[in-house]
């Protein structure tokens, strides 16, 4: 066997990956501010905003595990491309509409081409991993991710002030198709990588049997824990109650999630170098803890200074968190890697789709104050992790390279 190109310690197979994703993402990221303008100029207003994000993660949800299981039948790049291809195309369209439902249905092809790029990525990472660089490759990826999501809604922004809300849509295929299709090009086929030696022919299990794994399964529900939690408190209520409470401002507003952005970049290389030196489970937990510690510090403490540190706290542990999952469910999984991926991504967005939903709902029909709505989502996140913890505990210790 031929050892993997590497420079300075560093895989250089995953290199095309990282160029894709952060171009794809930080494509995806400039449609973000657009979204509430475009439908207050259809004489649509909340509503109709919530609509248009809910169709992205909508097709999101449906496609992951078919994504996952696409990757493994055709191969890592061709999902790829057929994902990019897609995301460029209906980013073009997105331009061209002139309504909110074809707007949404723009976005809900937008996120099928999502997670038709995103879910063969992850799993051709997985393919290059081994347990001594895991927590490393995840972190990789996971930084060109989350460079793109920060950069991308502020050039959002620029660019609908500058030419309108078709602006945003008409750069986002532009940057996608340009950056993200020639880094393809130089990316090699890895499906294969994952059968070791020794590896048995014939069908490999599909979702439903790896999920019958308690690990697991176990690890996909503290994914949609962790998507559950963040989308809630930084997507729902922080910005409500910063603006009741202390009167911020759009502006403000968005600075302030900004720092959640930063506490994910300053925690990434901790992370990653905790998983590849004492394993996934260790830093699972502690993300978890972490993560309930932030929101419901937000929701006991209700001074402006508890909304900035719990911000940065649920970035920081979410960086934590999820990249520790995707490493644990490699570790766990019975499964093709395409599969696991994909049922670990469906996870957490169905945390996302659904979270702010039940809340919703929850506070509407109680009267419940949005502090202690944080808290009811910390009690949430805490018994999930109860019920981690006793399936998993036993898998405690790191996973020896085999």
């Amino acid at each position: 066997m031929t050892s993997s190109p590497k420079v300075a310690g560093f895989d250089l197979r995953i290199l095309p990956i990282l160029v894709i994703v952060f171009f794809v993402t930080i494509g995806m990221g400039m449609m973000i501010p657009v979204l509430p303008l475009f439908a207050e100029r259809h004489g649509g207003g909340a509503a109709a905003s919530g609509l248009l994000l809910s169709a992205f993660g909508a097709a999101r949800l449906i496609v992951n595990v078919p994504a996952g299981s696409a990757s493994e039948r055709f191969g890592r790049r061709a999902v790829m491309a057929a994902g990019l291809a897609l995301l460029t195309v209906t980013s073009f369209a997105a331009a061209l509409v002139d309504s909110i439902p074809a707007l949404a249905a723009c976005l809900f092809l937008n996120g099928a081409g999502s997670s038709l790029y995103v879910t063969a990525a992850l799993a051709s990472v997985a393919d290059i991993a081994t347990p001594a660089n895991r927590g490393r490759l995840m972190g990789y990826y996971q930084a060109g991710l989350l460079a793109g999501i920060s950069l991308g809604p502020g050039a959002g922004g620029v660019l609908a002030d500058l030419f309108g809300p078709t602006g945003p849509f008409i750069a986002q295929g532009t940057v996608i198709a340009a950056g993200g299709f020639p880094a393809l090009l130089l990316l090699k086929e890895t499906r294969r990588l994952q059968e070791g030696p020794g590896s048995a022919s014939g069908p490999r299990p599909g979702v439903l049997a790896i999920l019958r794994h308690a690990p697991f399964a176990a690890v996909c529900a503290l994914m949609f824990g962790a998507y559950f939690g963040r989308v809630v408190s930084n997507w729902q209520m922080v910005p409500i109650m910063a603006r009741d409470l202390f009167h911020y401002g759009p502006s403000t507003v968005g600075l302030l999630l900004t720092t959640g952005a930063v506490g994910q970049f300053i925690a990434l290389p901790s992370v990653s170098l905790a998983i590849d030196k004492w394993g996934a489970w260790p830093s699972t937990v502690a993300g978890a803890l972490l993560s309930i510690a932030a929101v419901v510090f937000m929701g006991l403490w209700l001074k402006a200074p508890a909304l900035w540190i719990g911000v940065f706290l649920l970035g920081a542990s979410g960086s934590v968190l999820t990249t520790a999952c995707s490493a644990f469910a490699i570790e766990q999984s019975s499964g093709p890697n395409g599969v696991t991926m994909g049922a670990l991504r469906a996870a957490g967005d169905f945390g996302l789709v659904l979270g702010p939903l039940i809340v919703g709902v929850v506070v509407t029909g109680t009267g419940i104050a949005n502090d202690t709505s944080l808290l009811l989502v910390g009690l949430v996140m805490a018994i999930i992790l109860a019920v981690f913890l006793g399936l998993t505990r036993d898998r405690a210790a790191k996973p020896t390279a085999g």
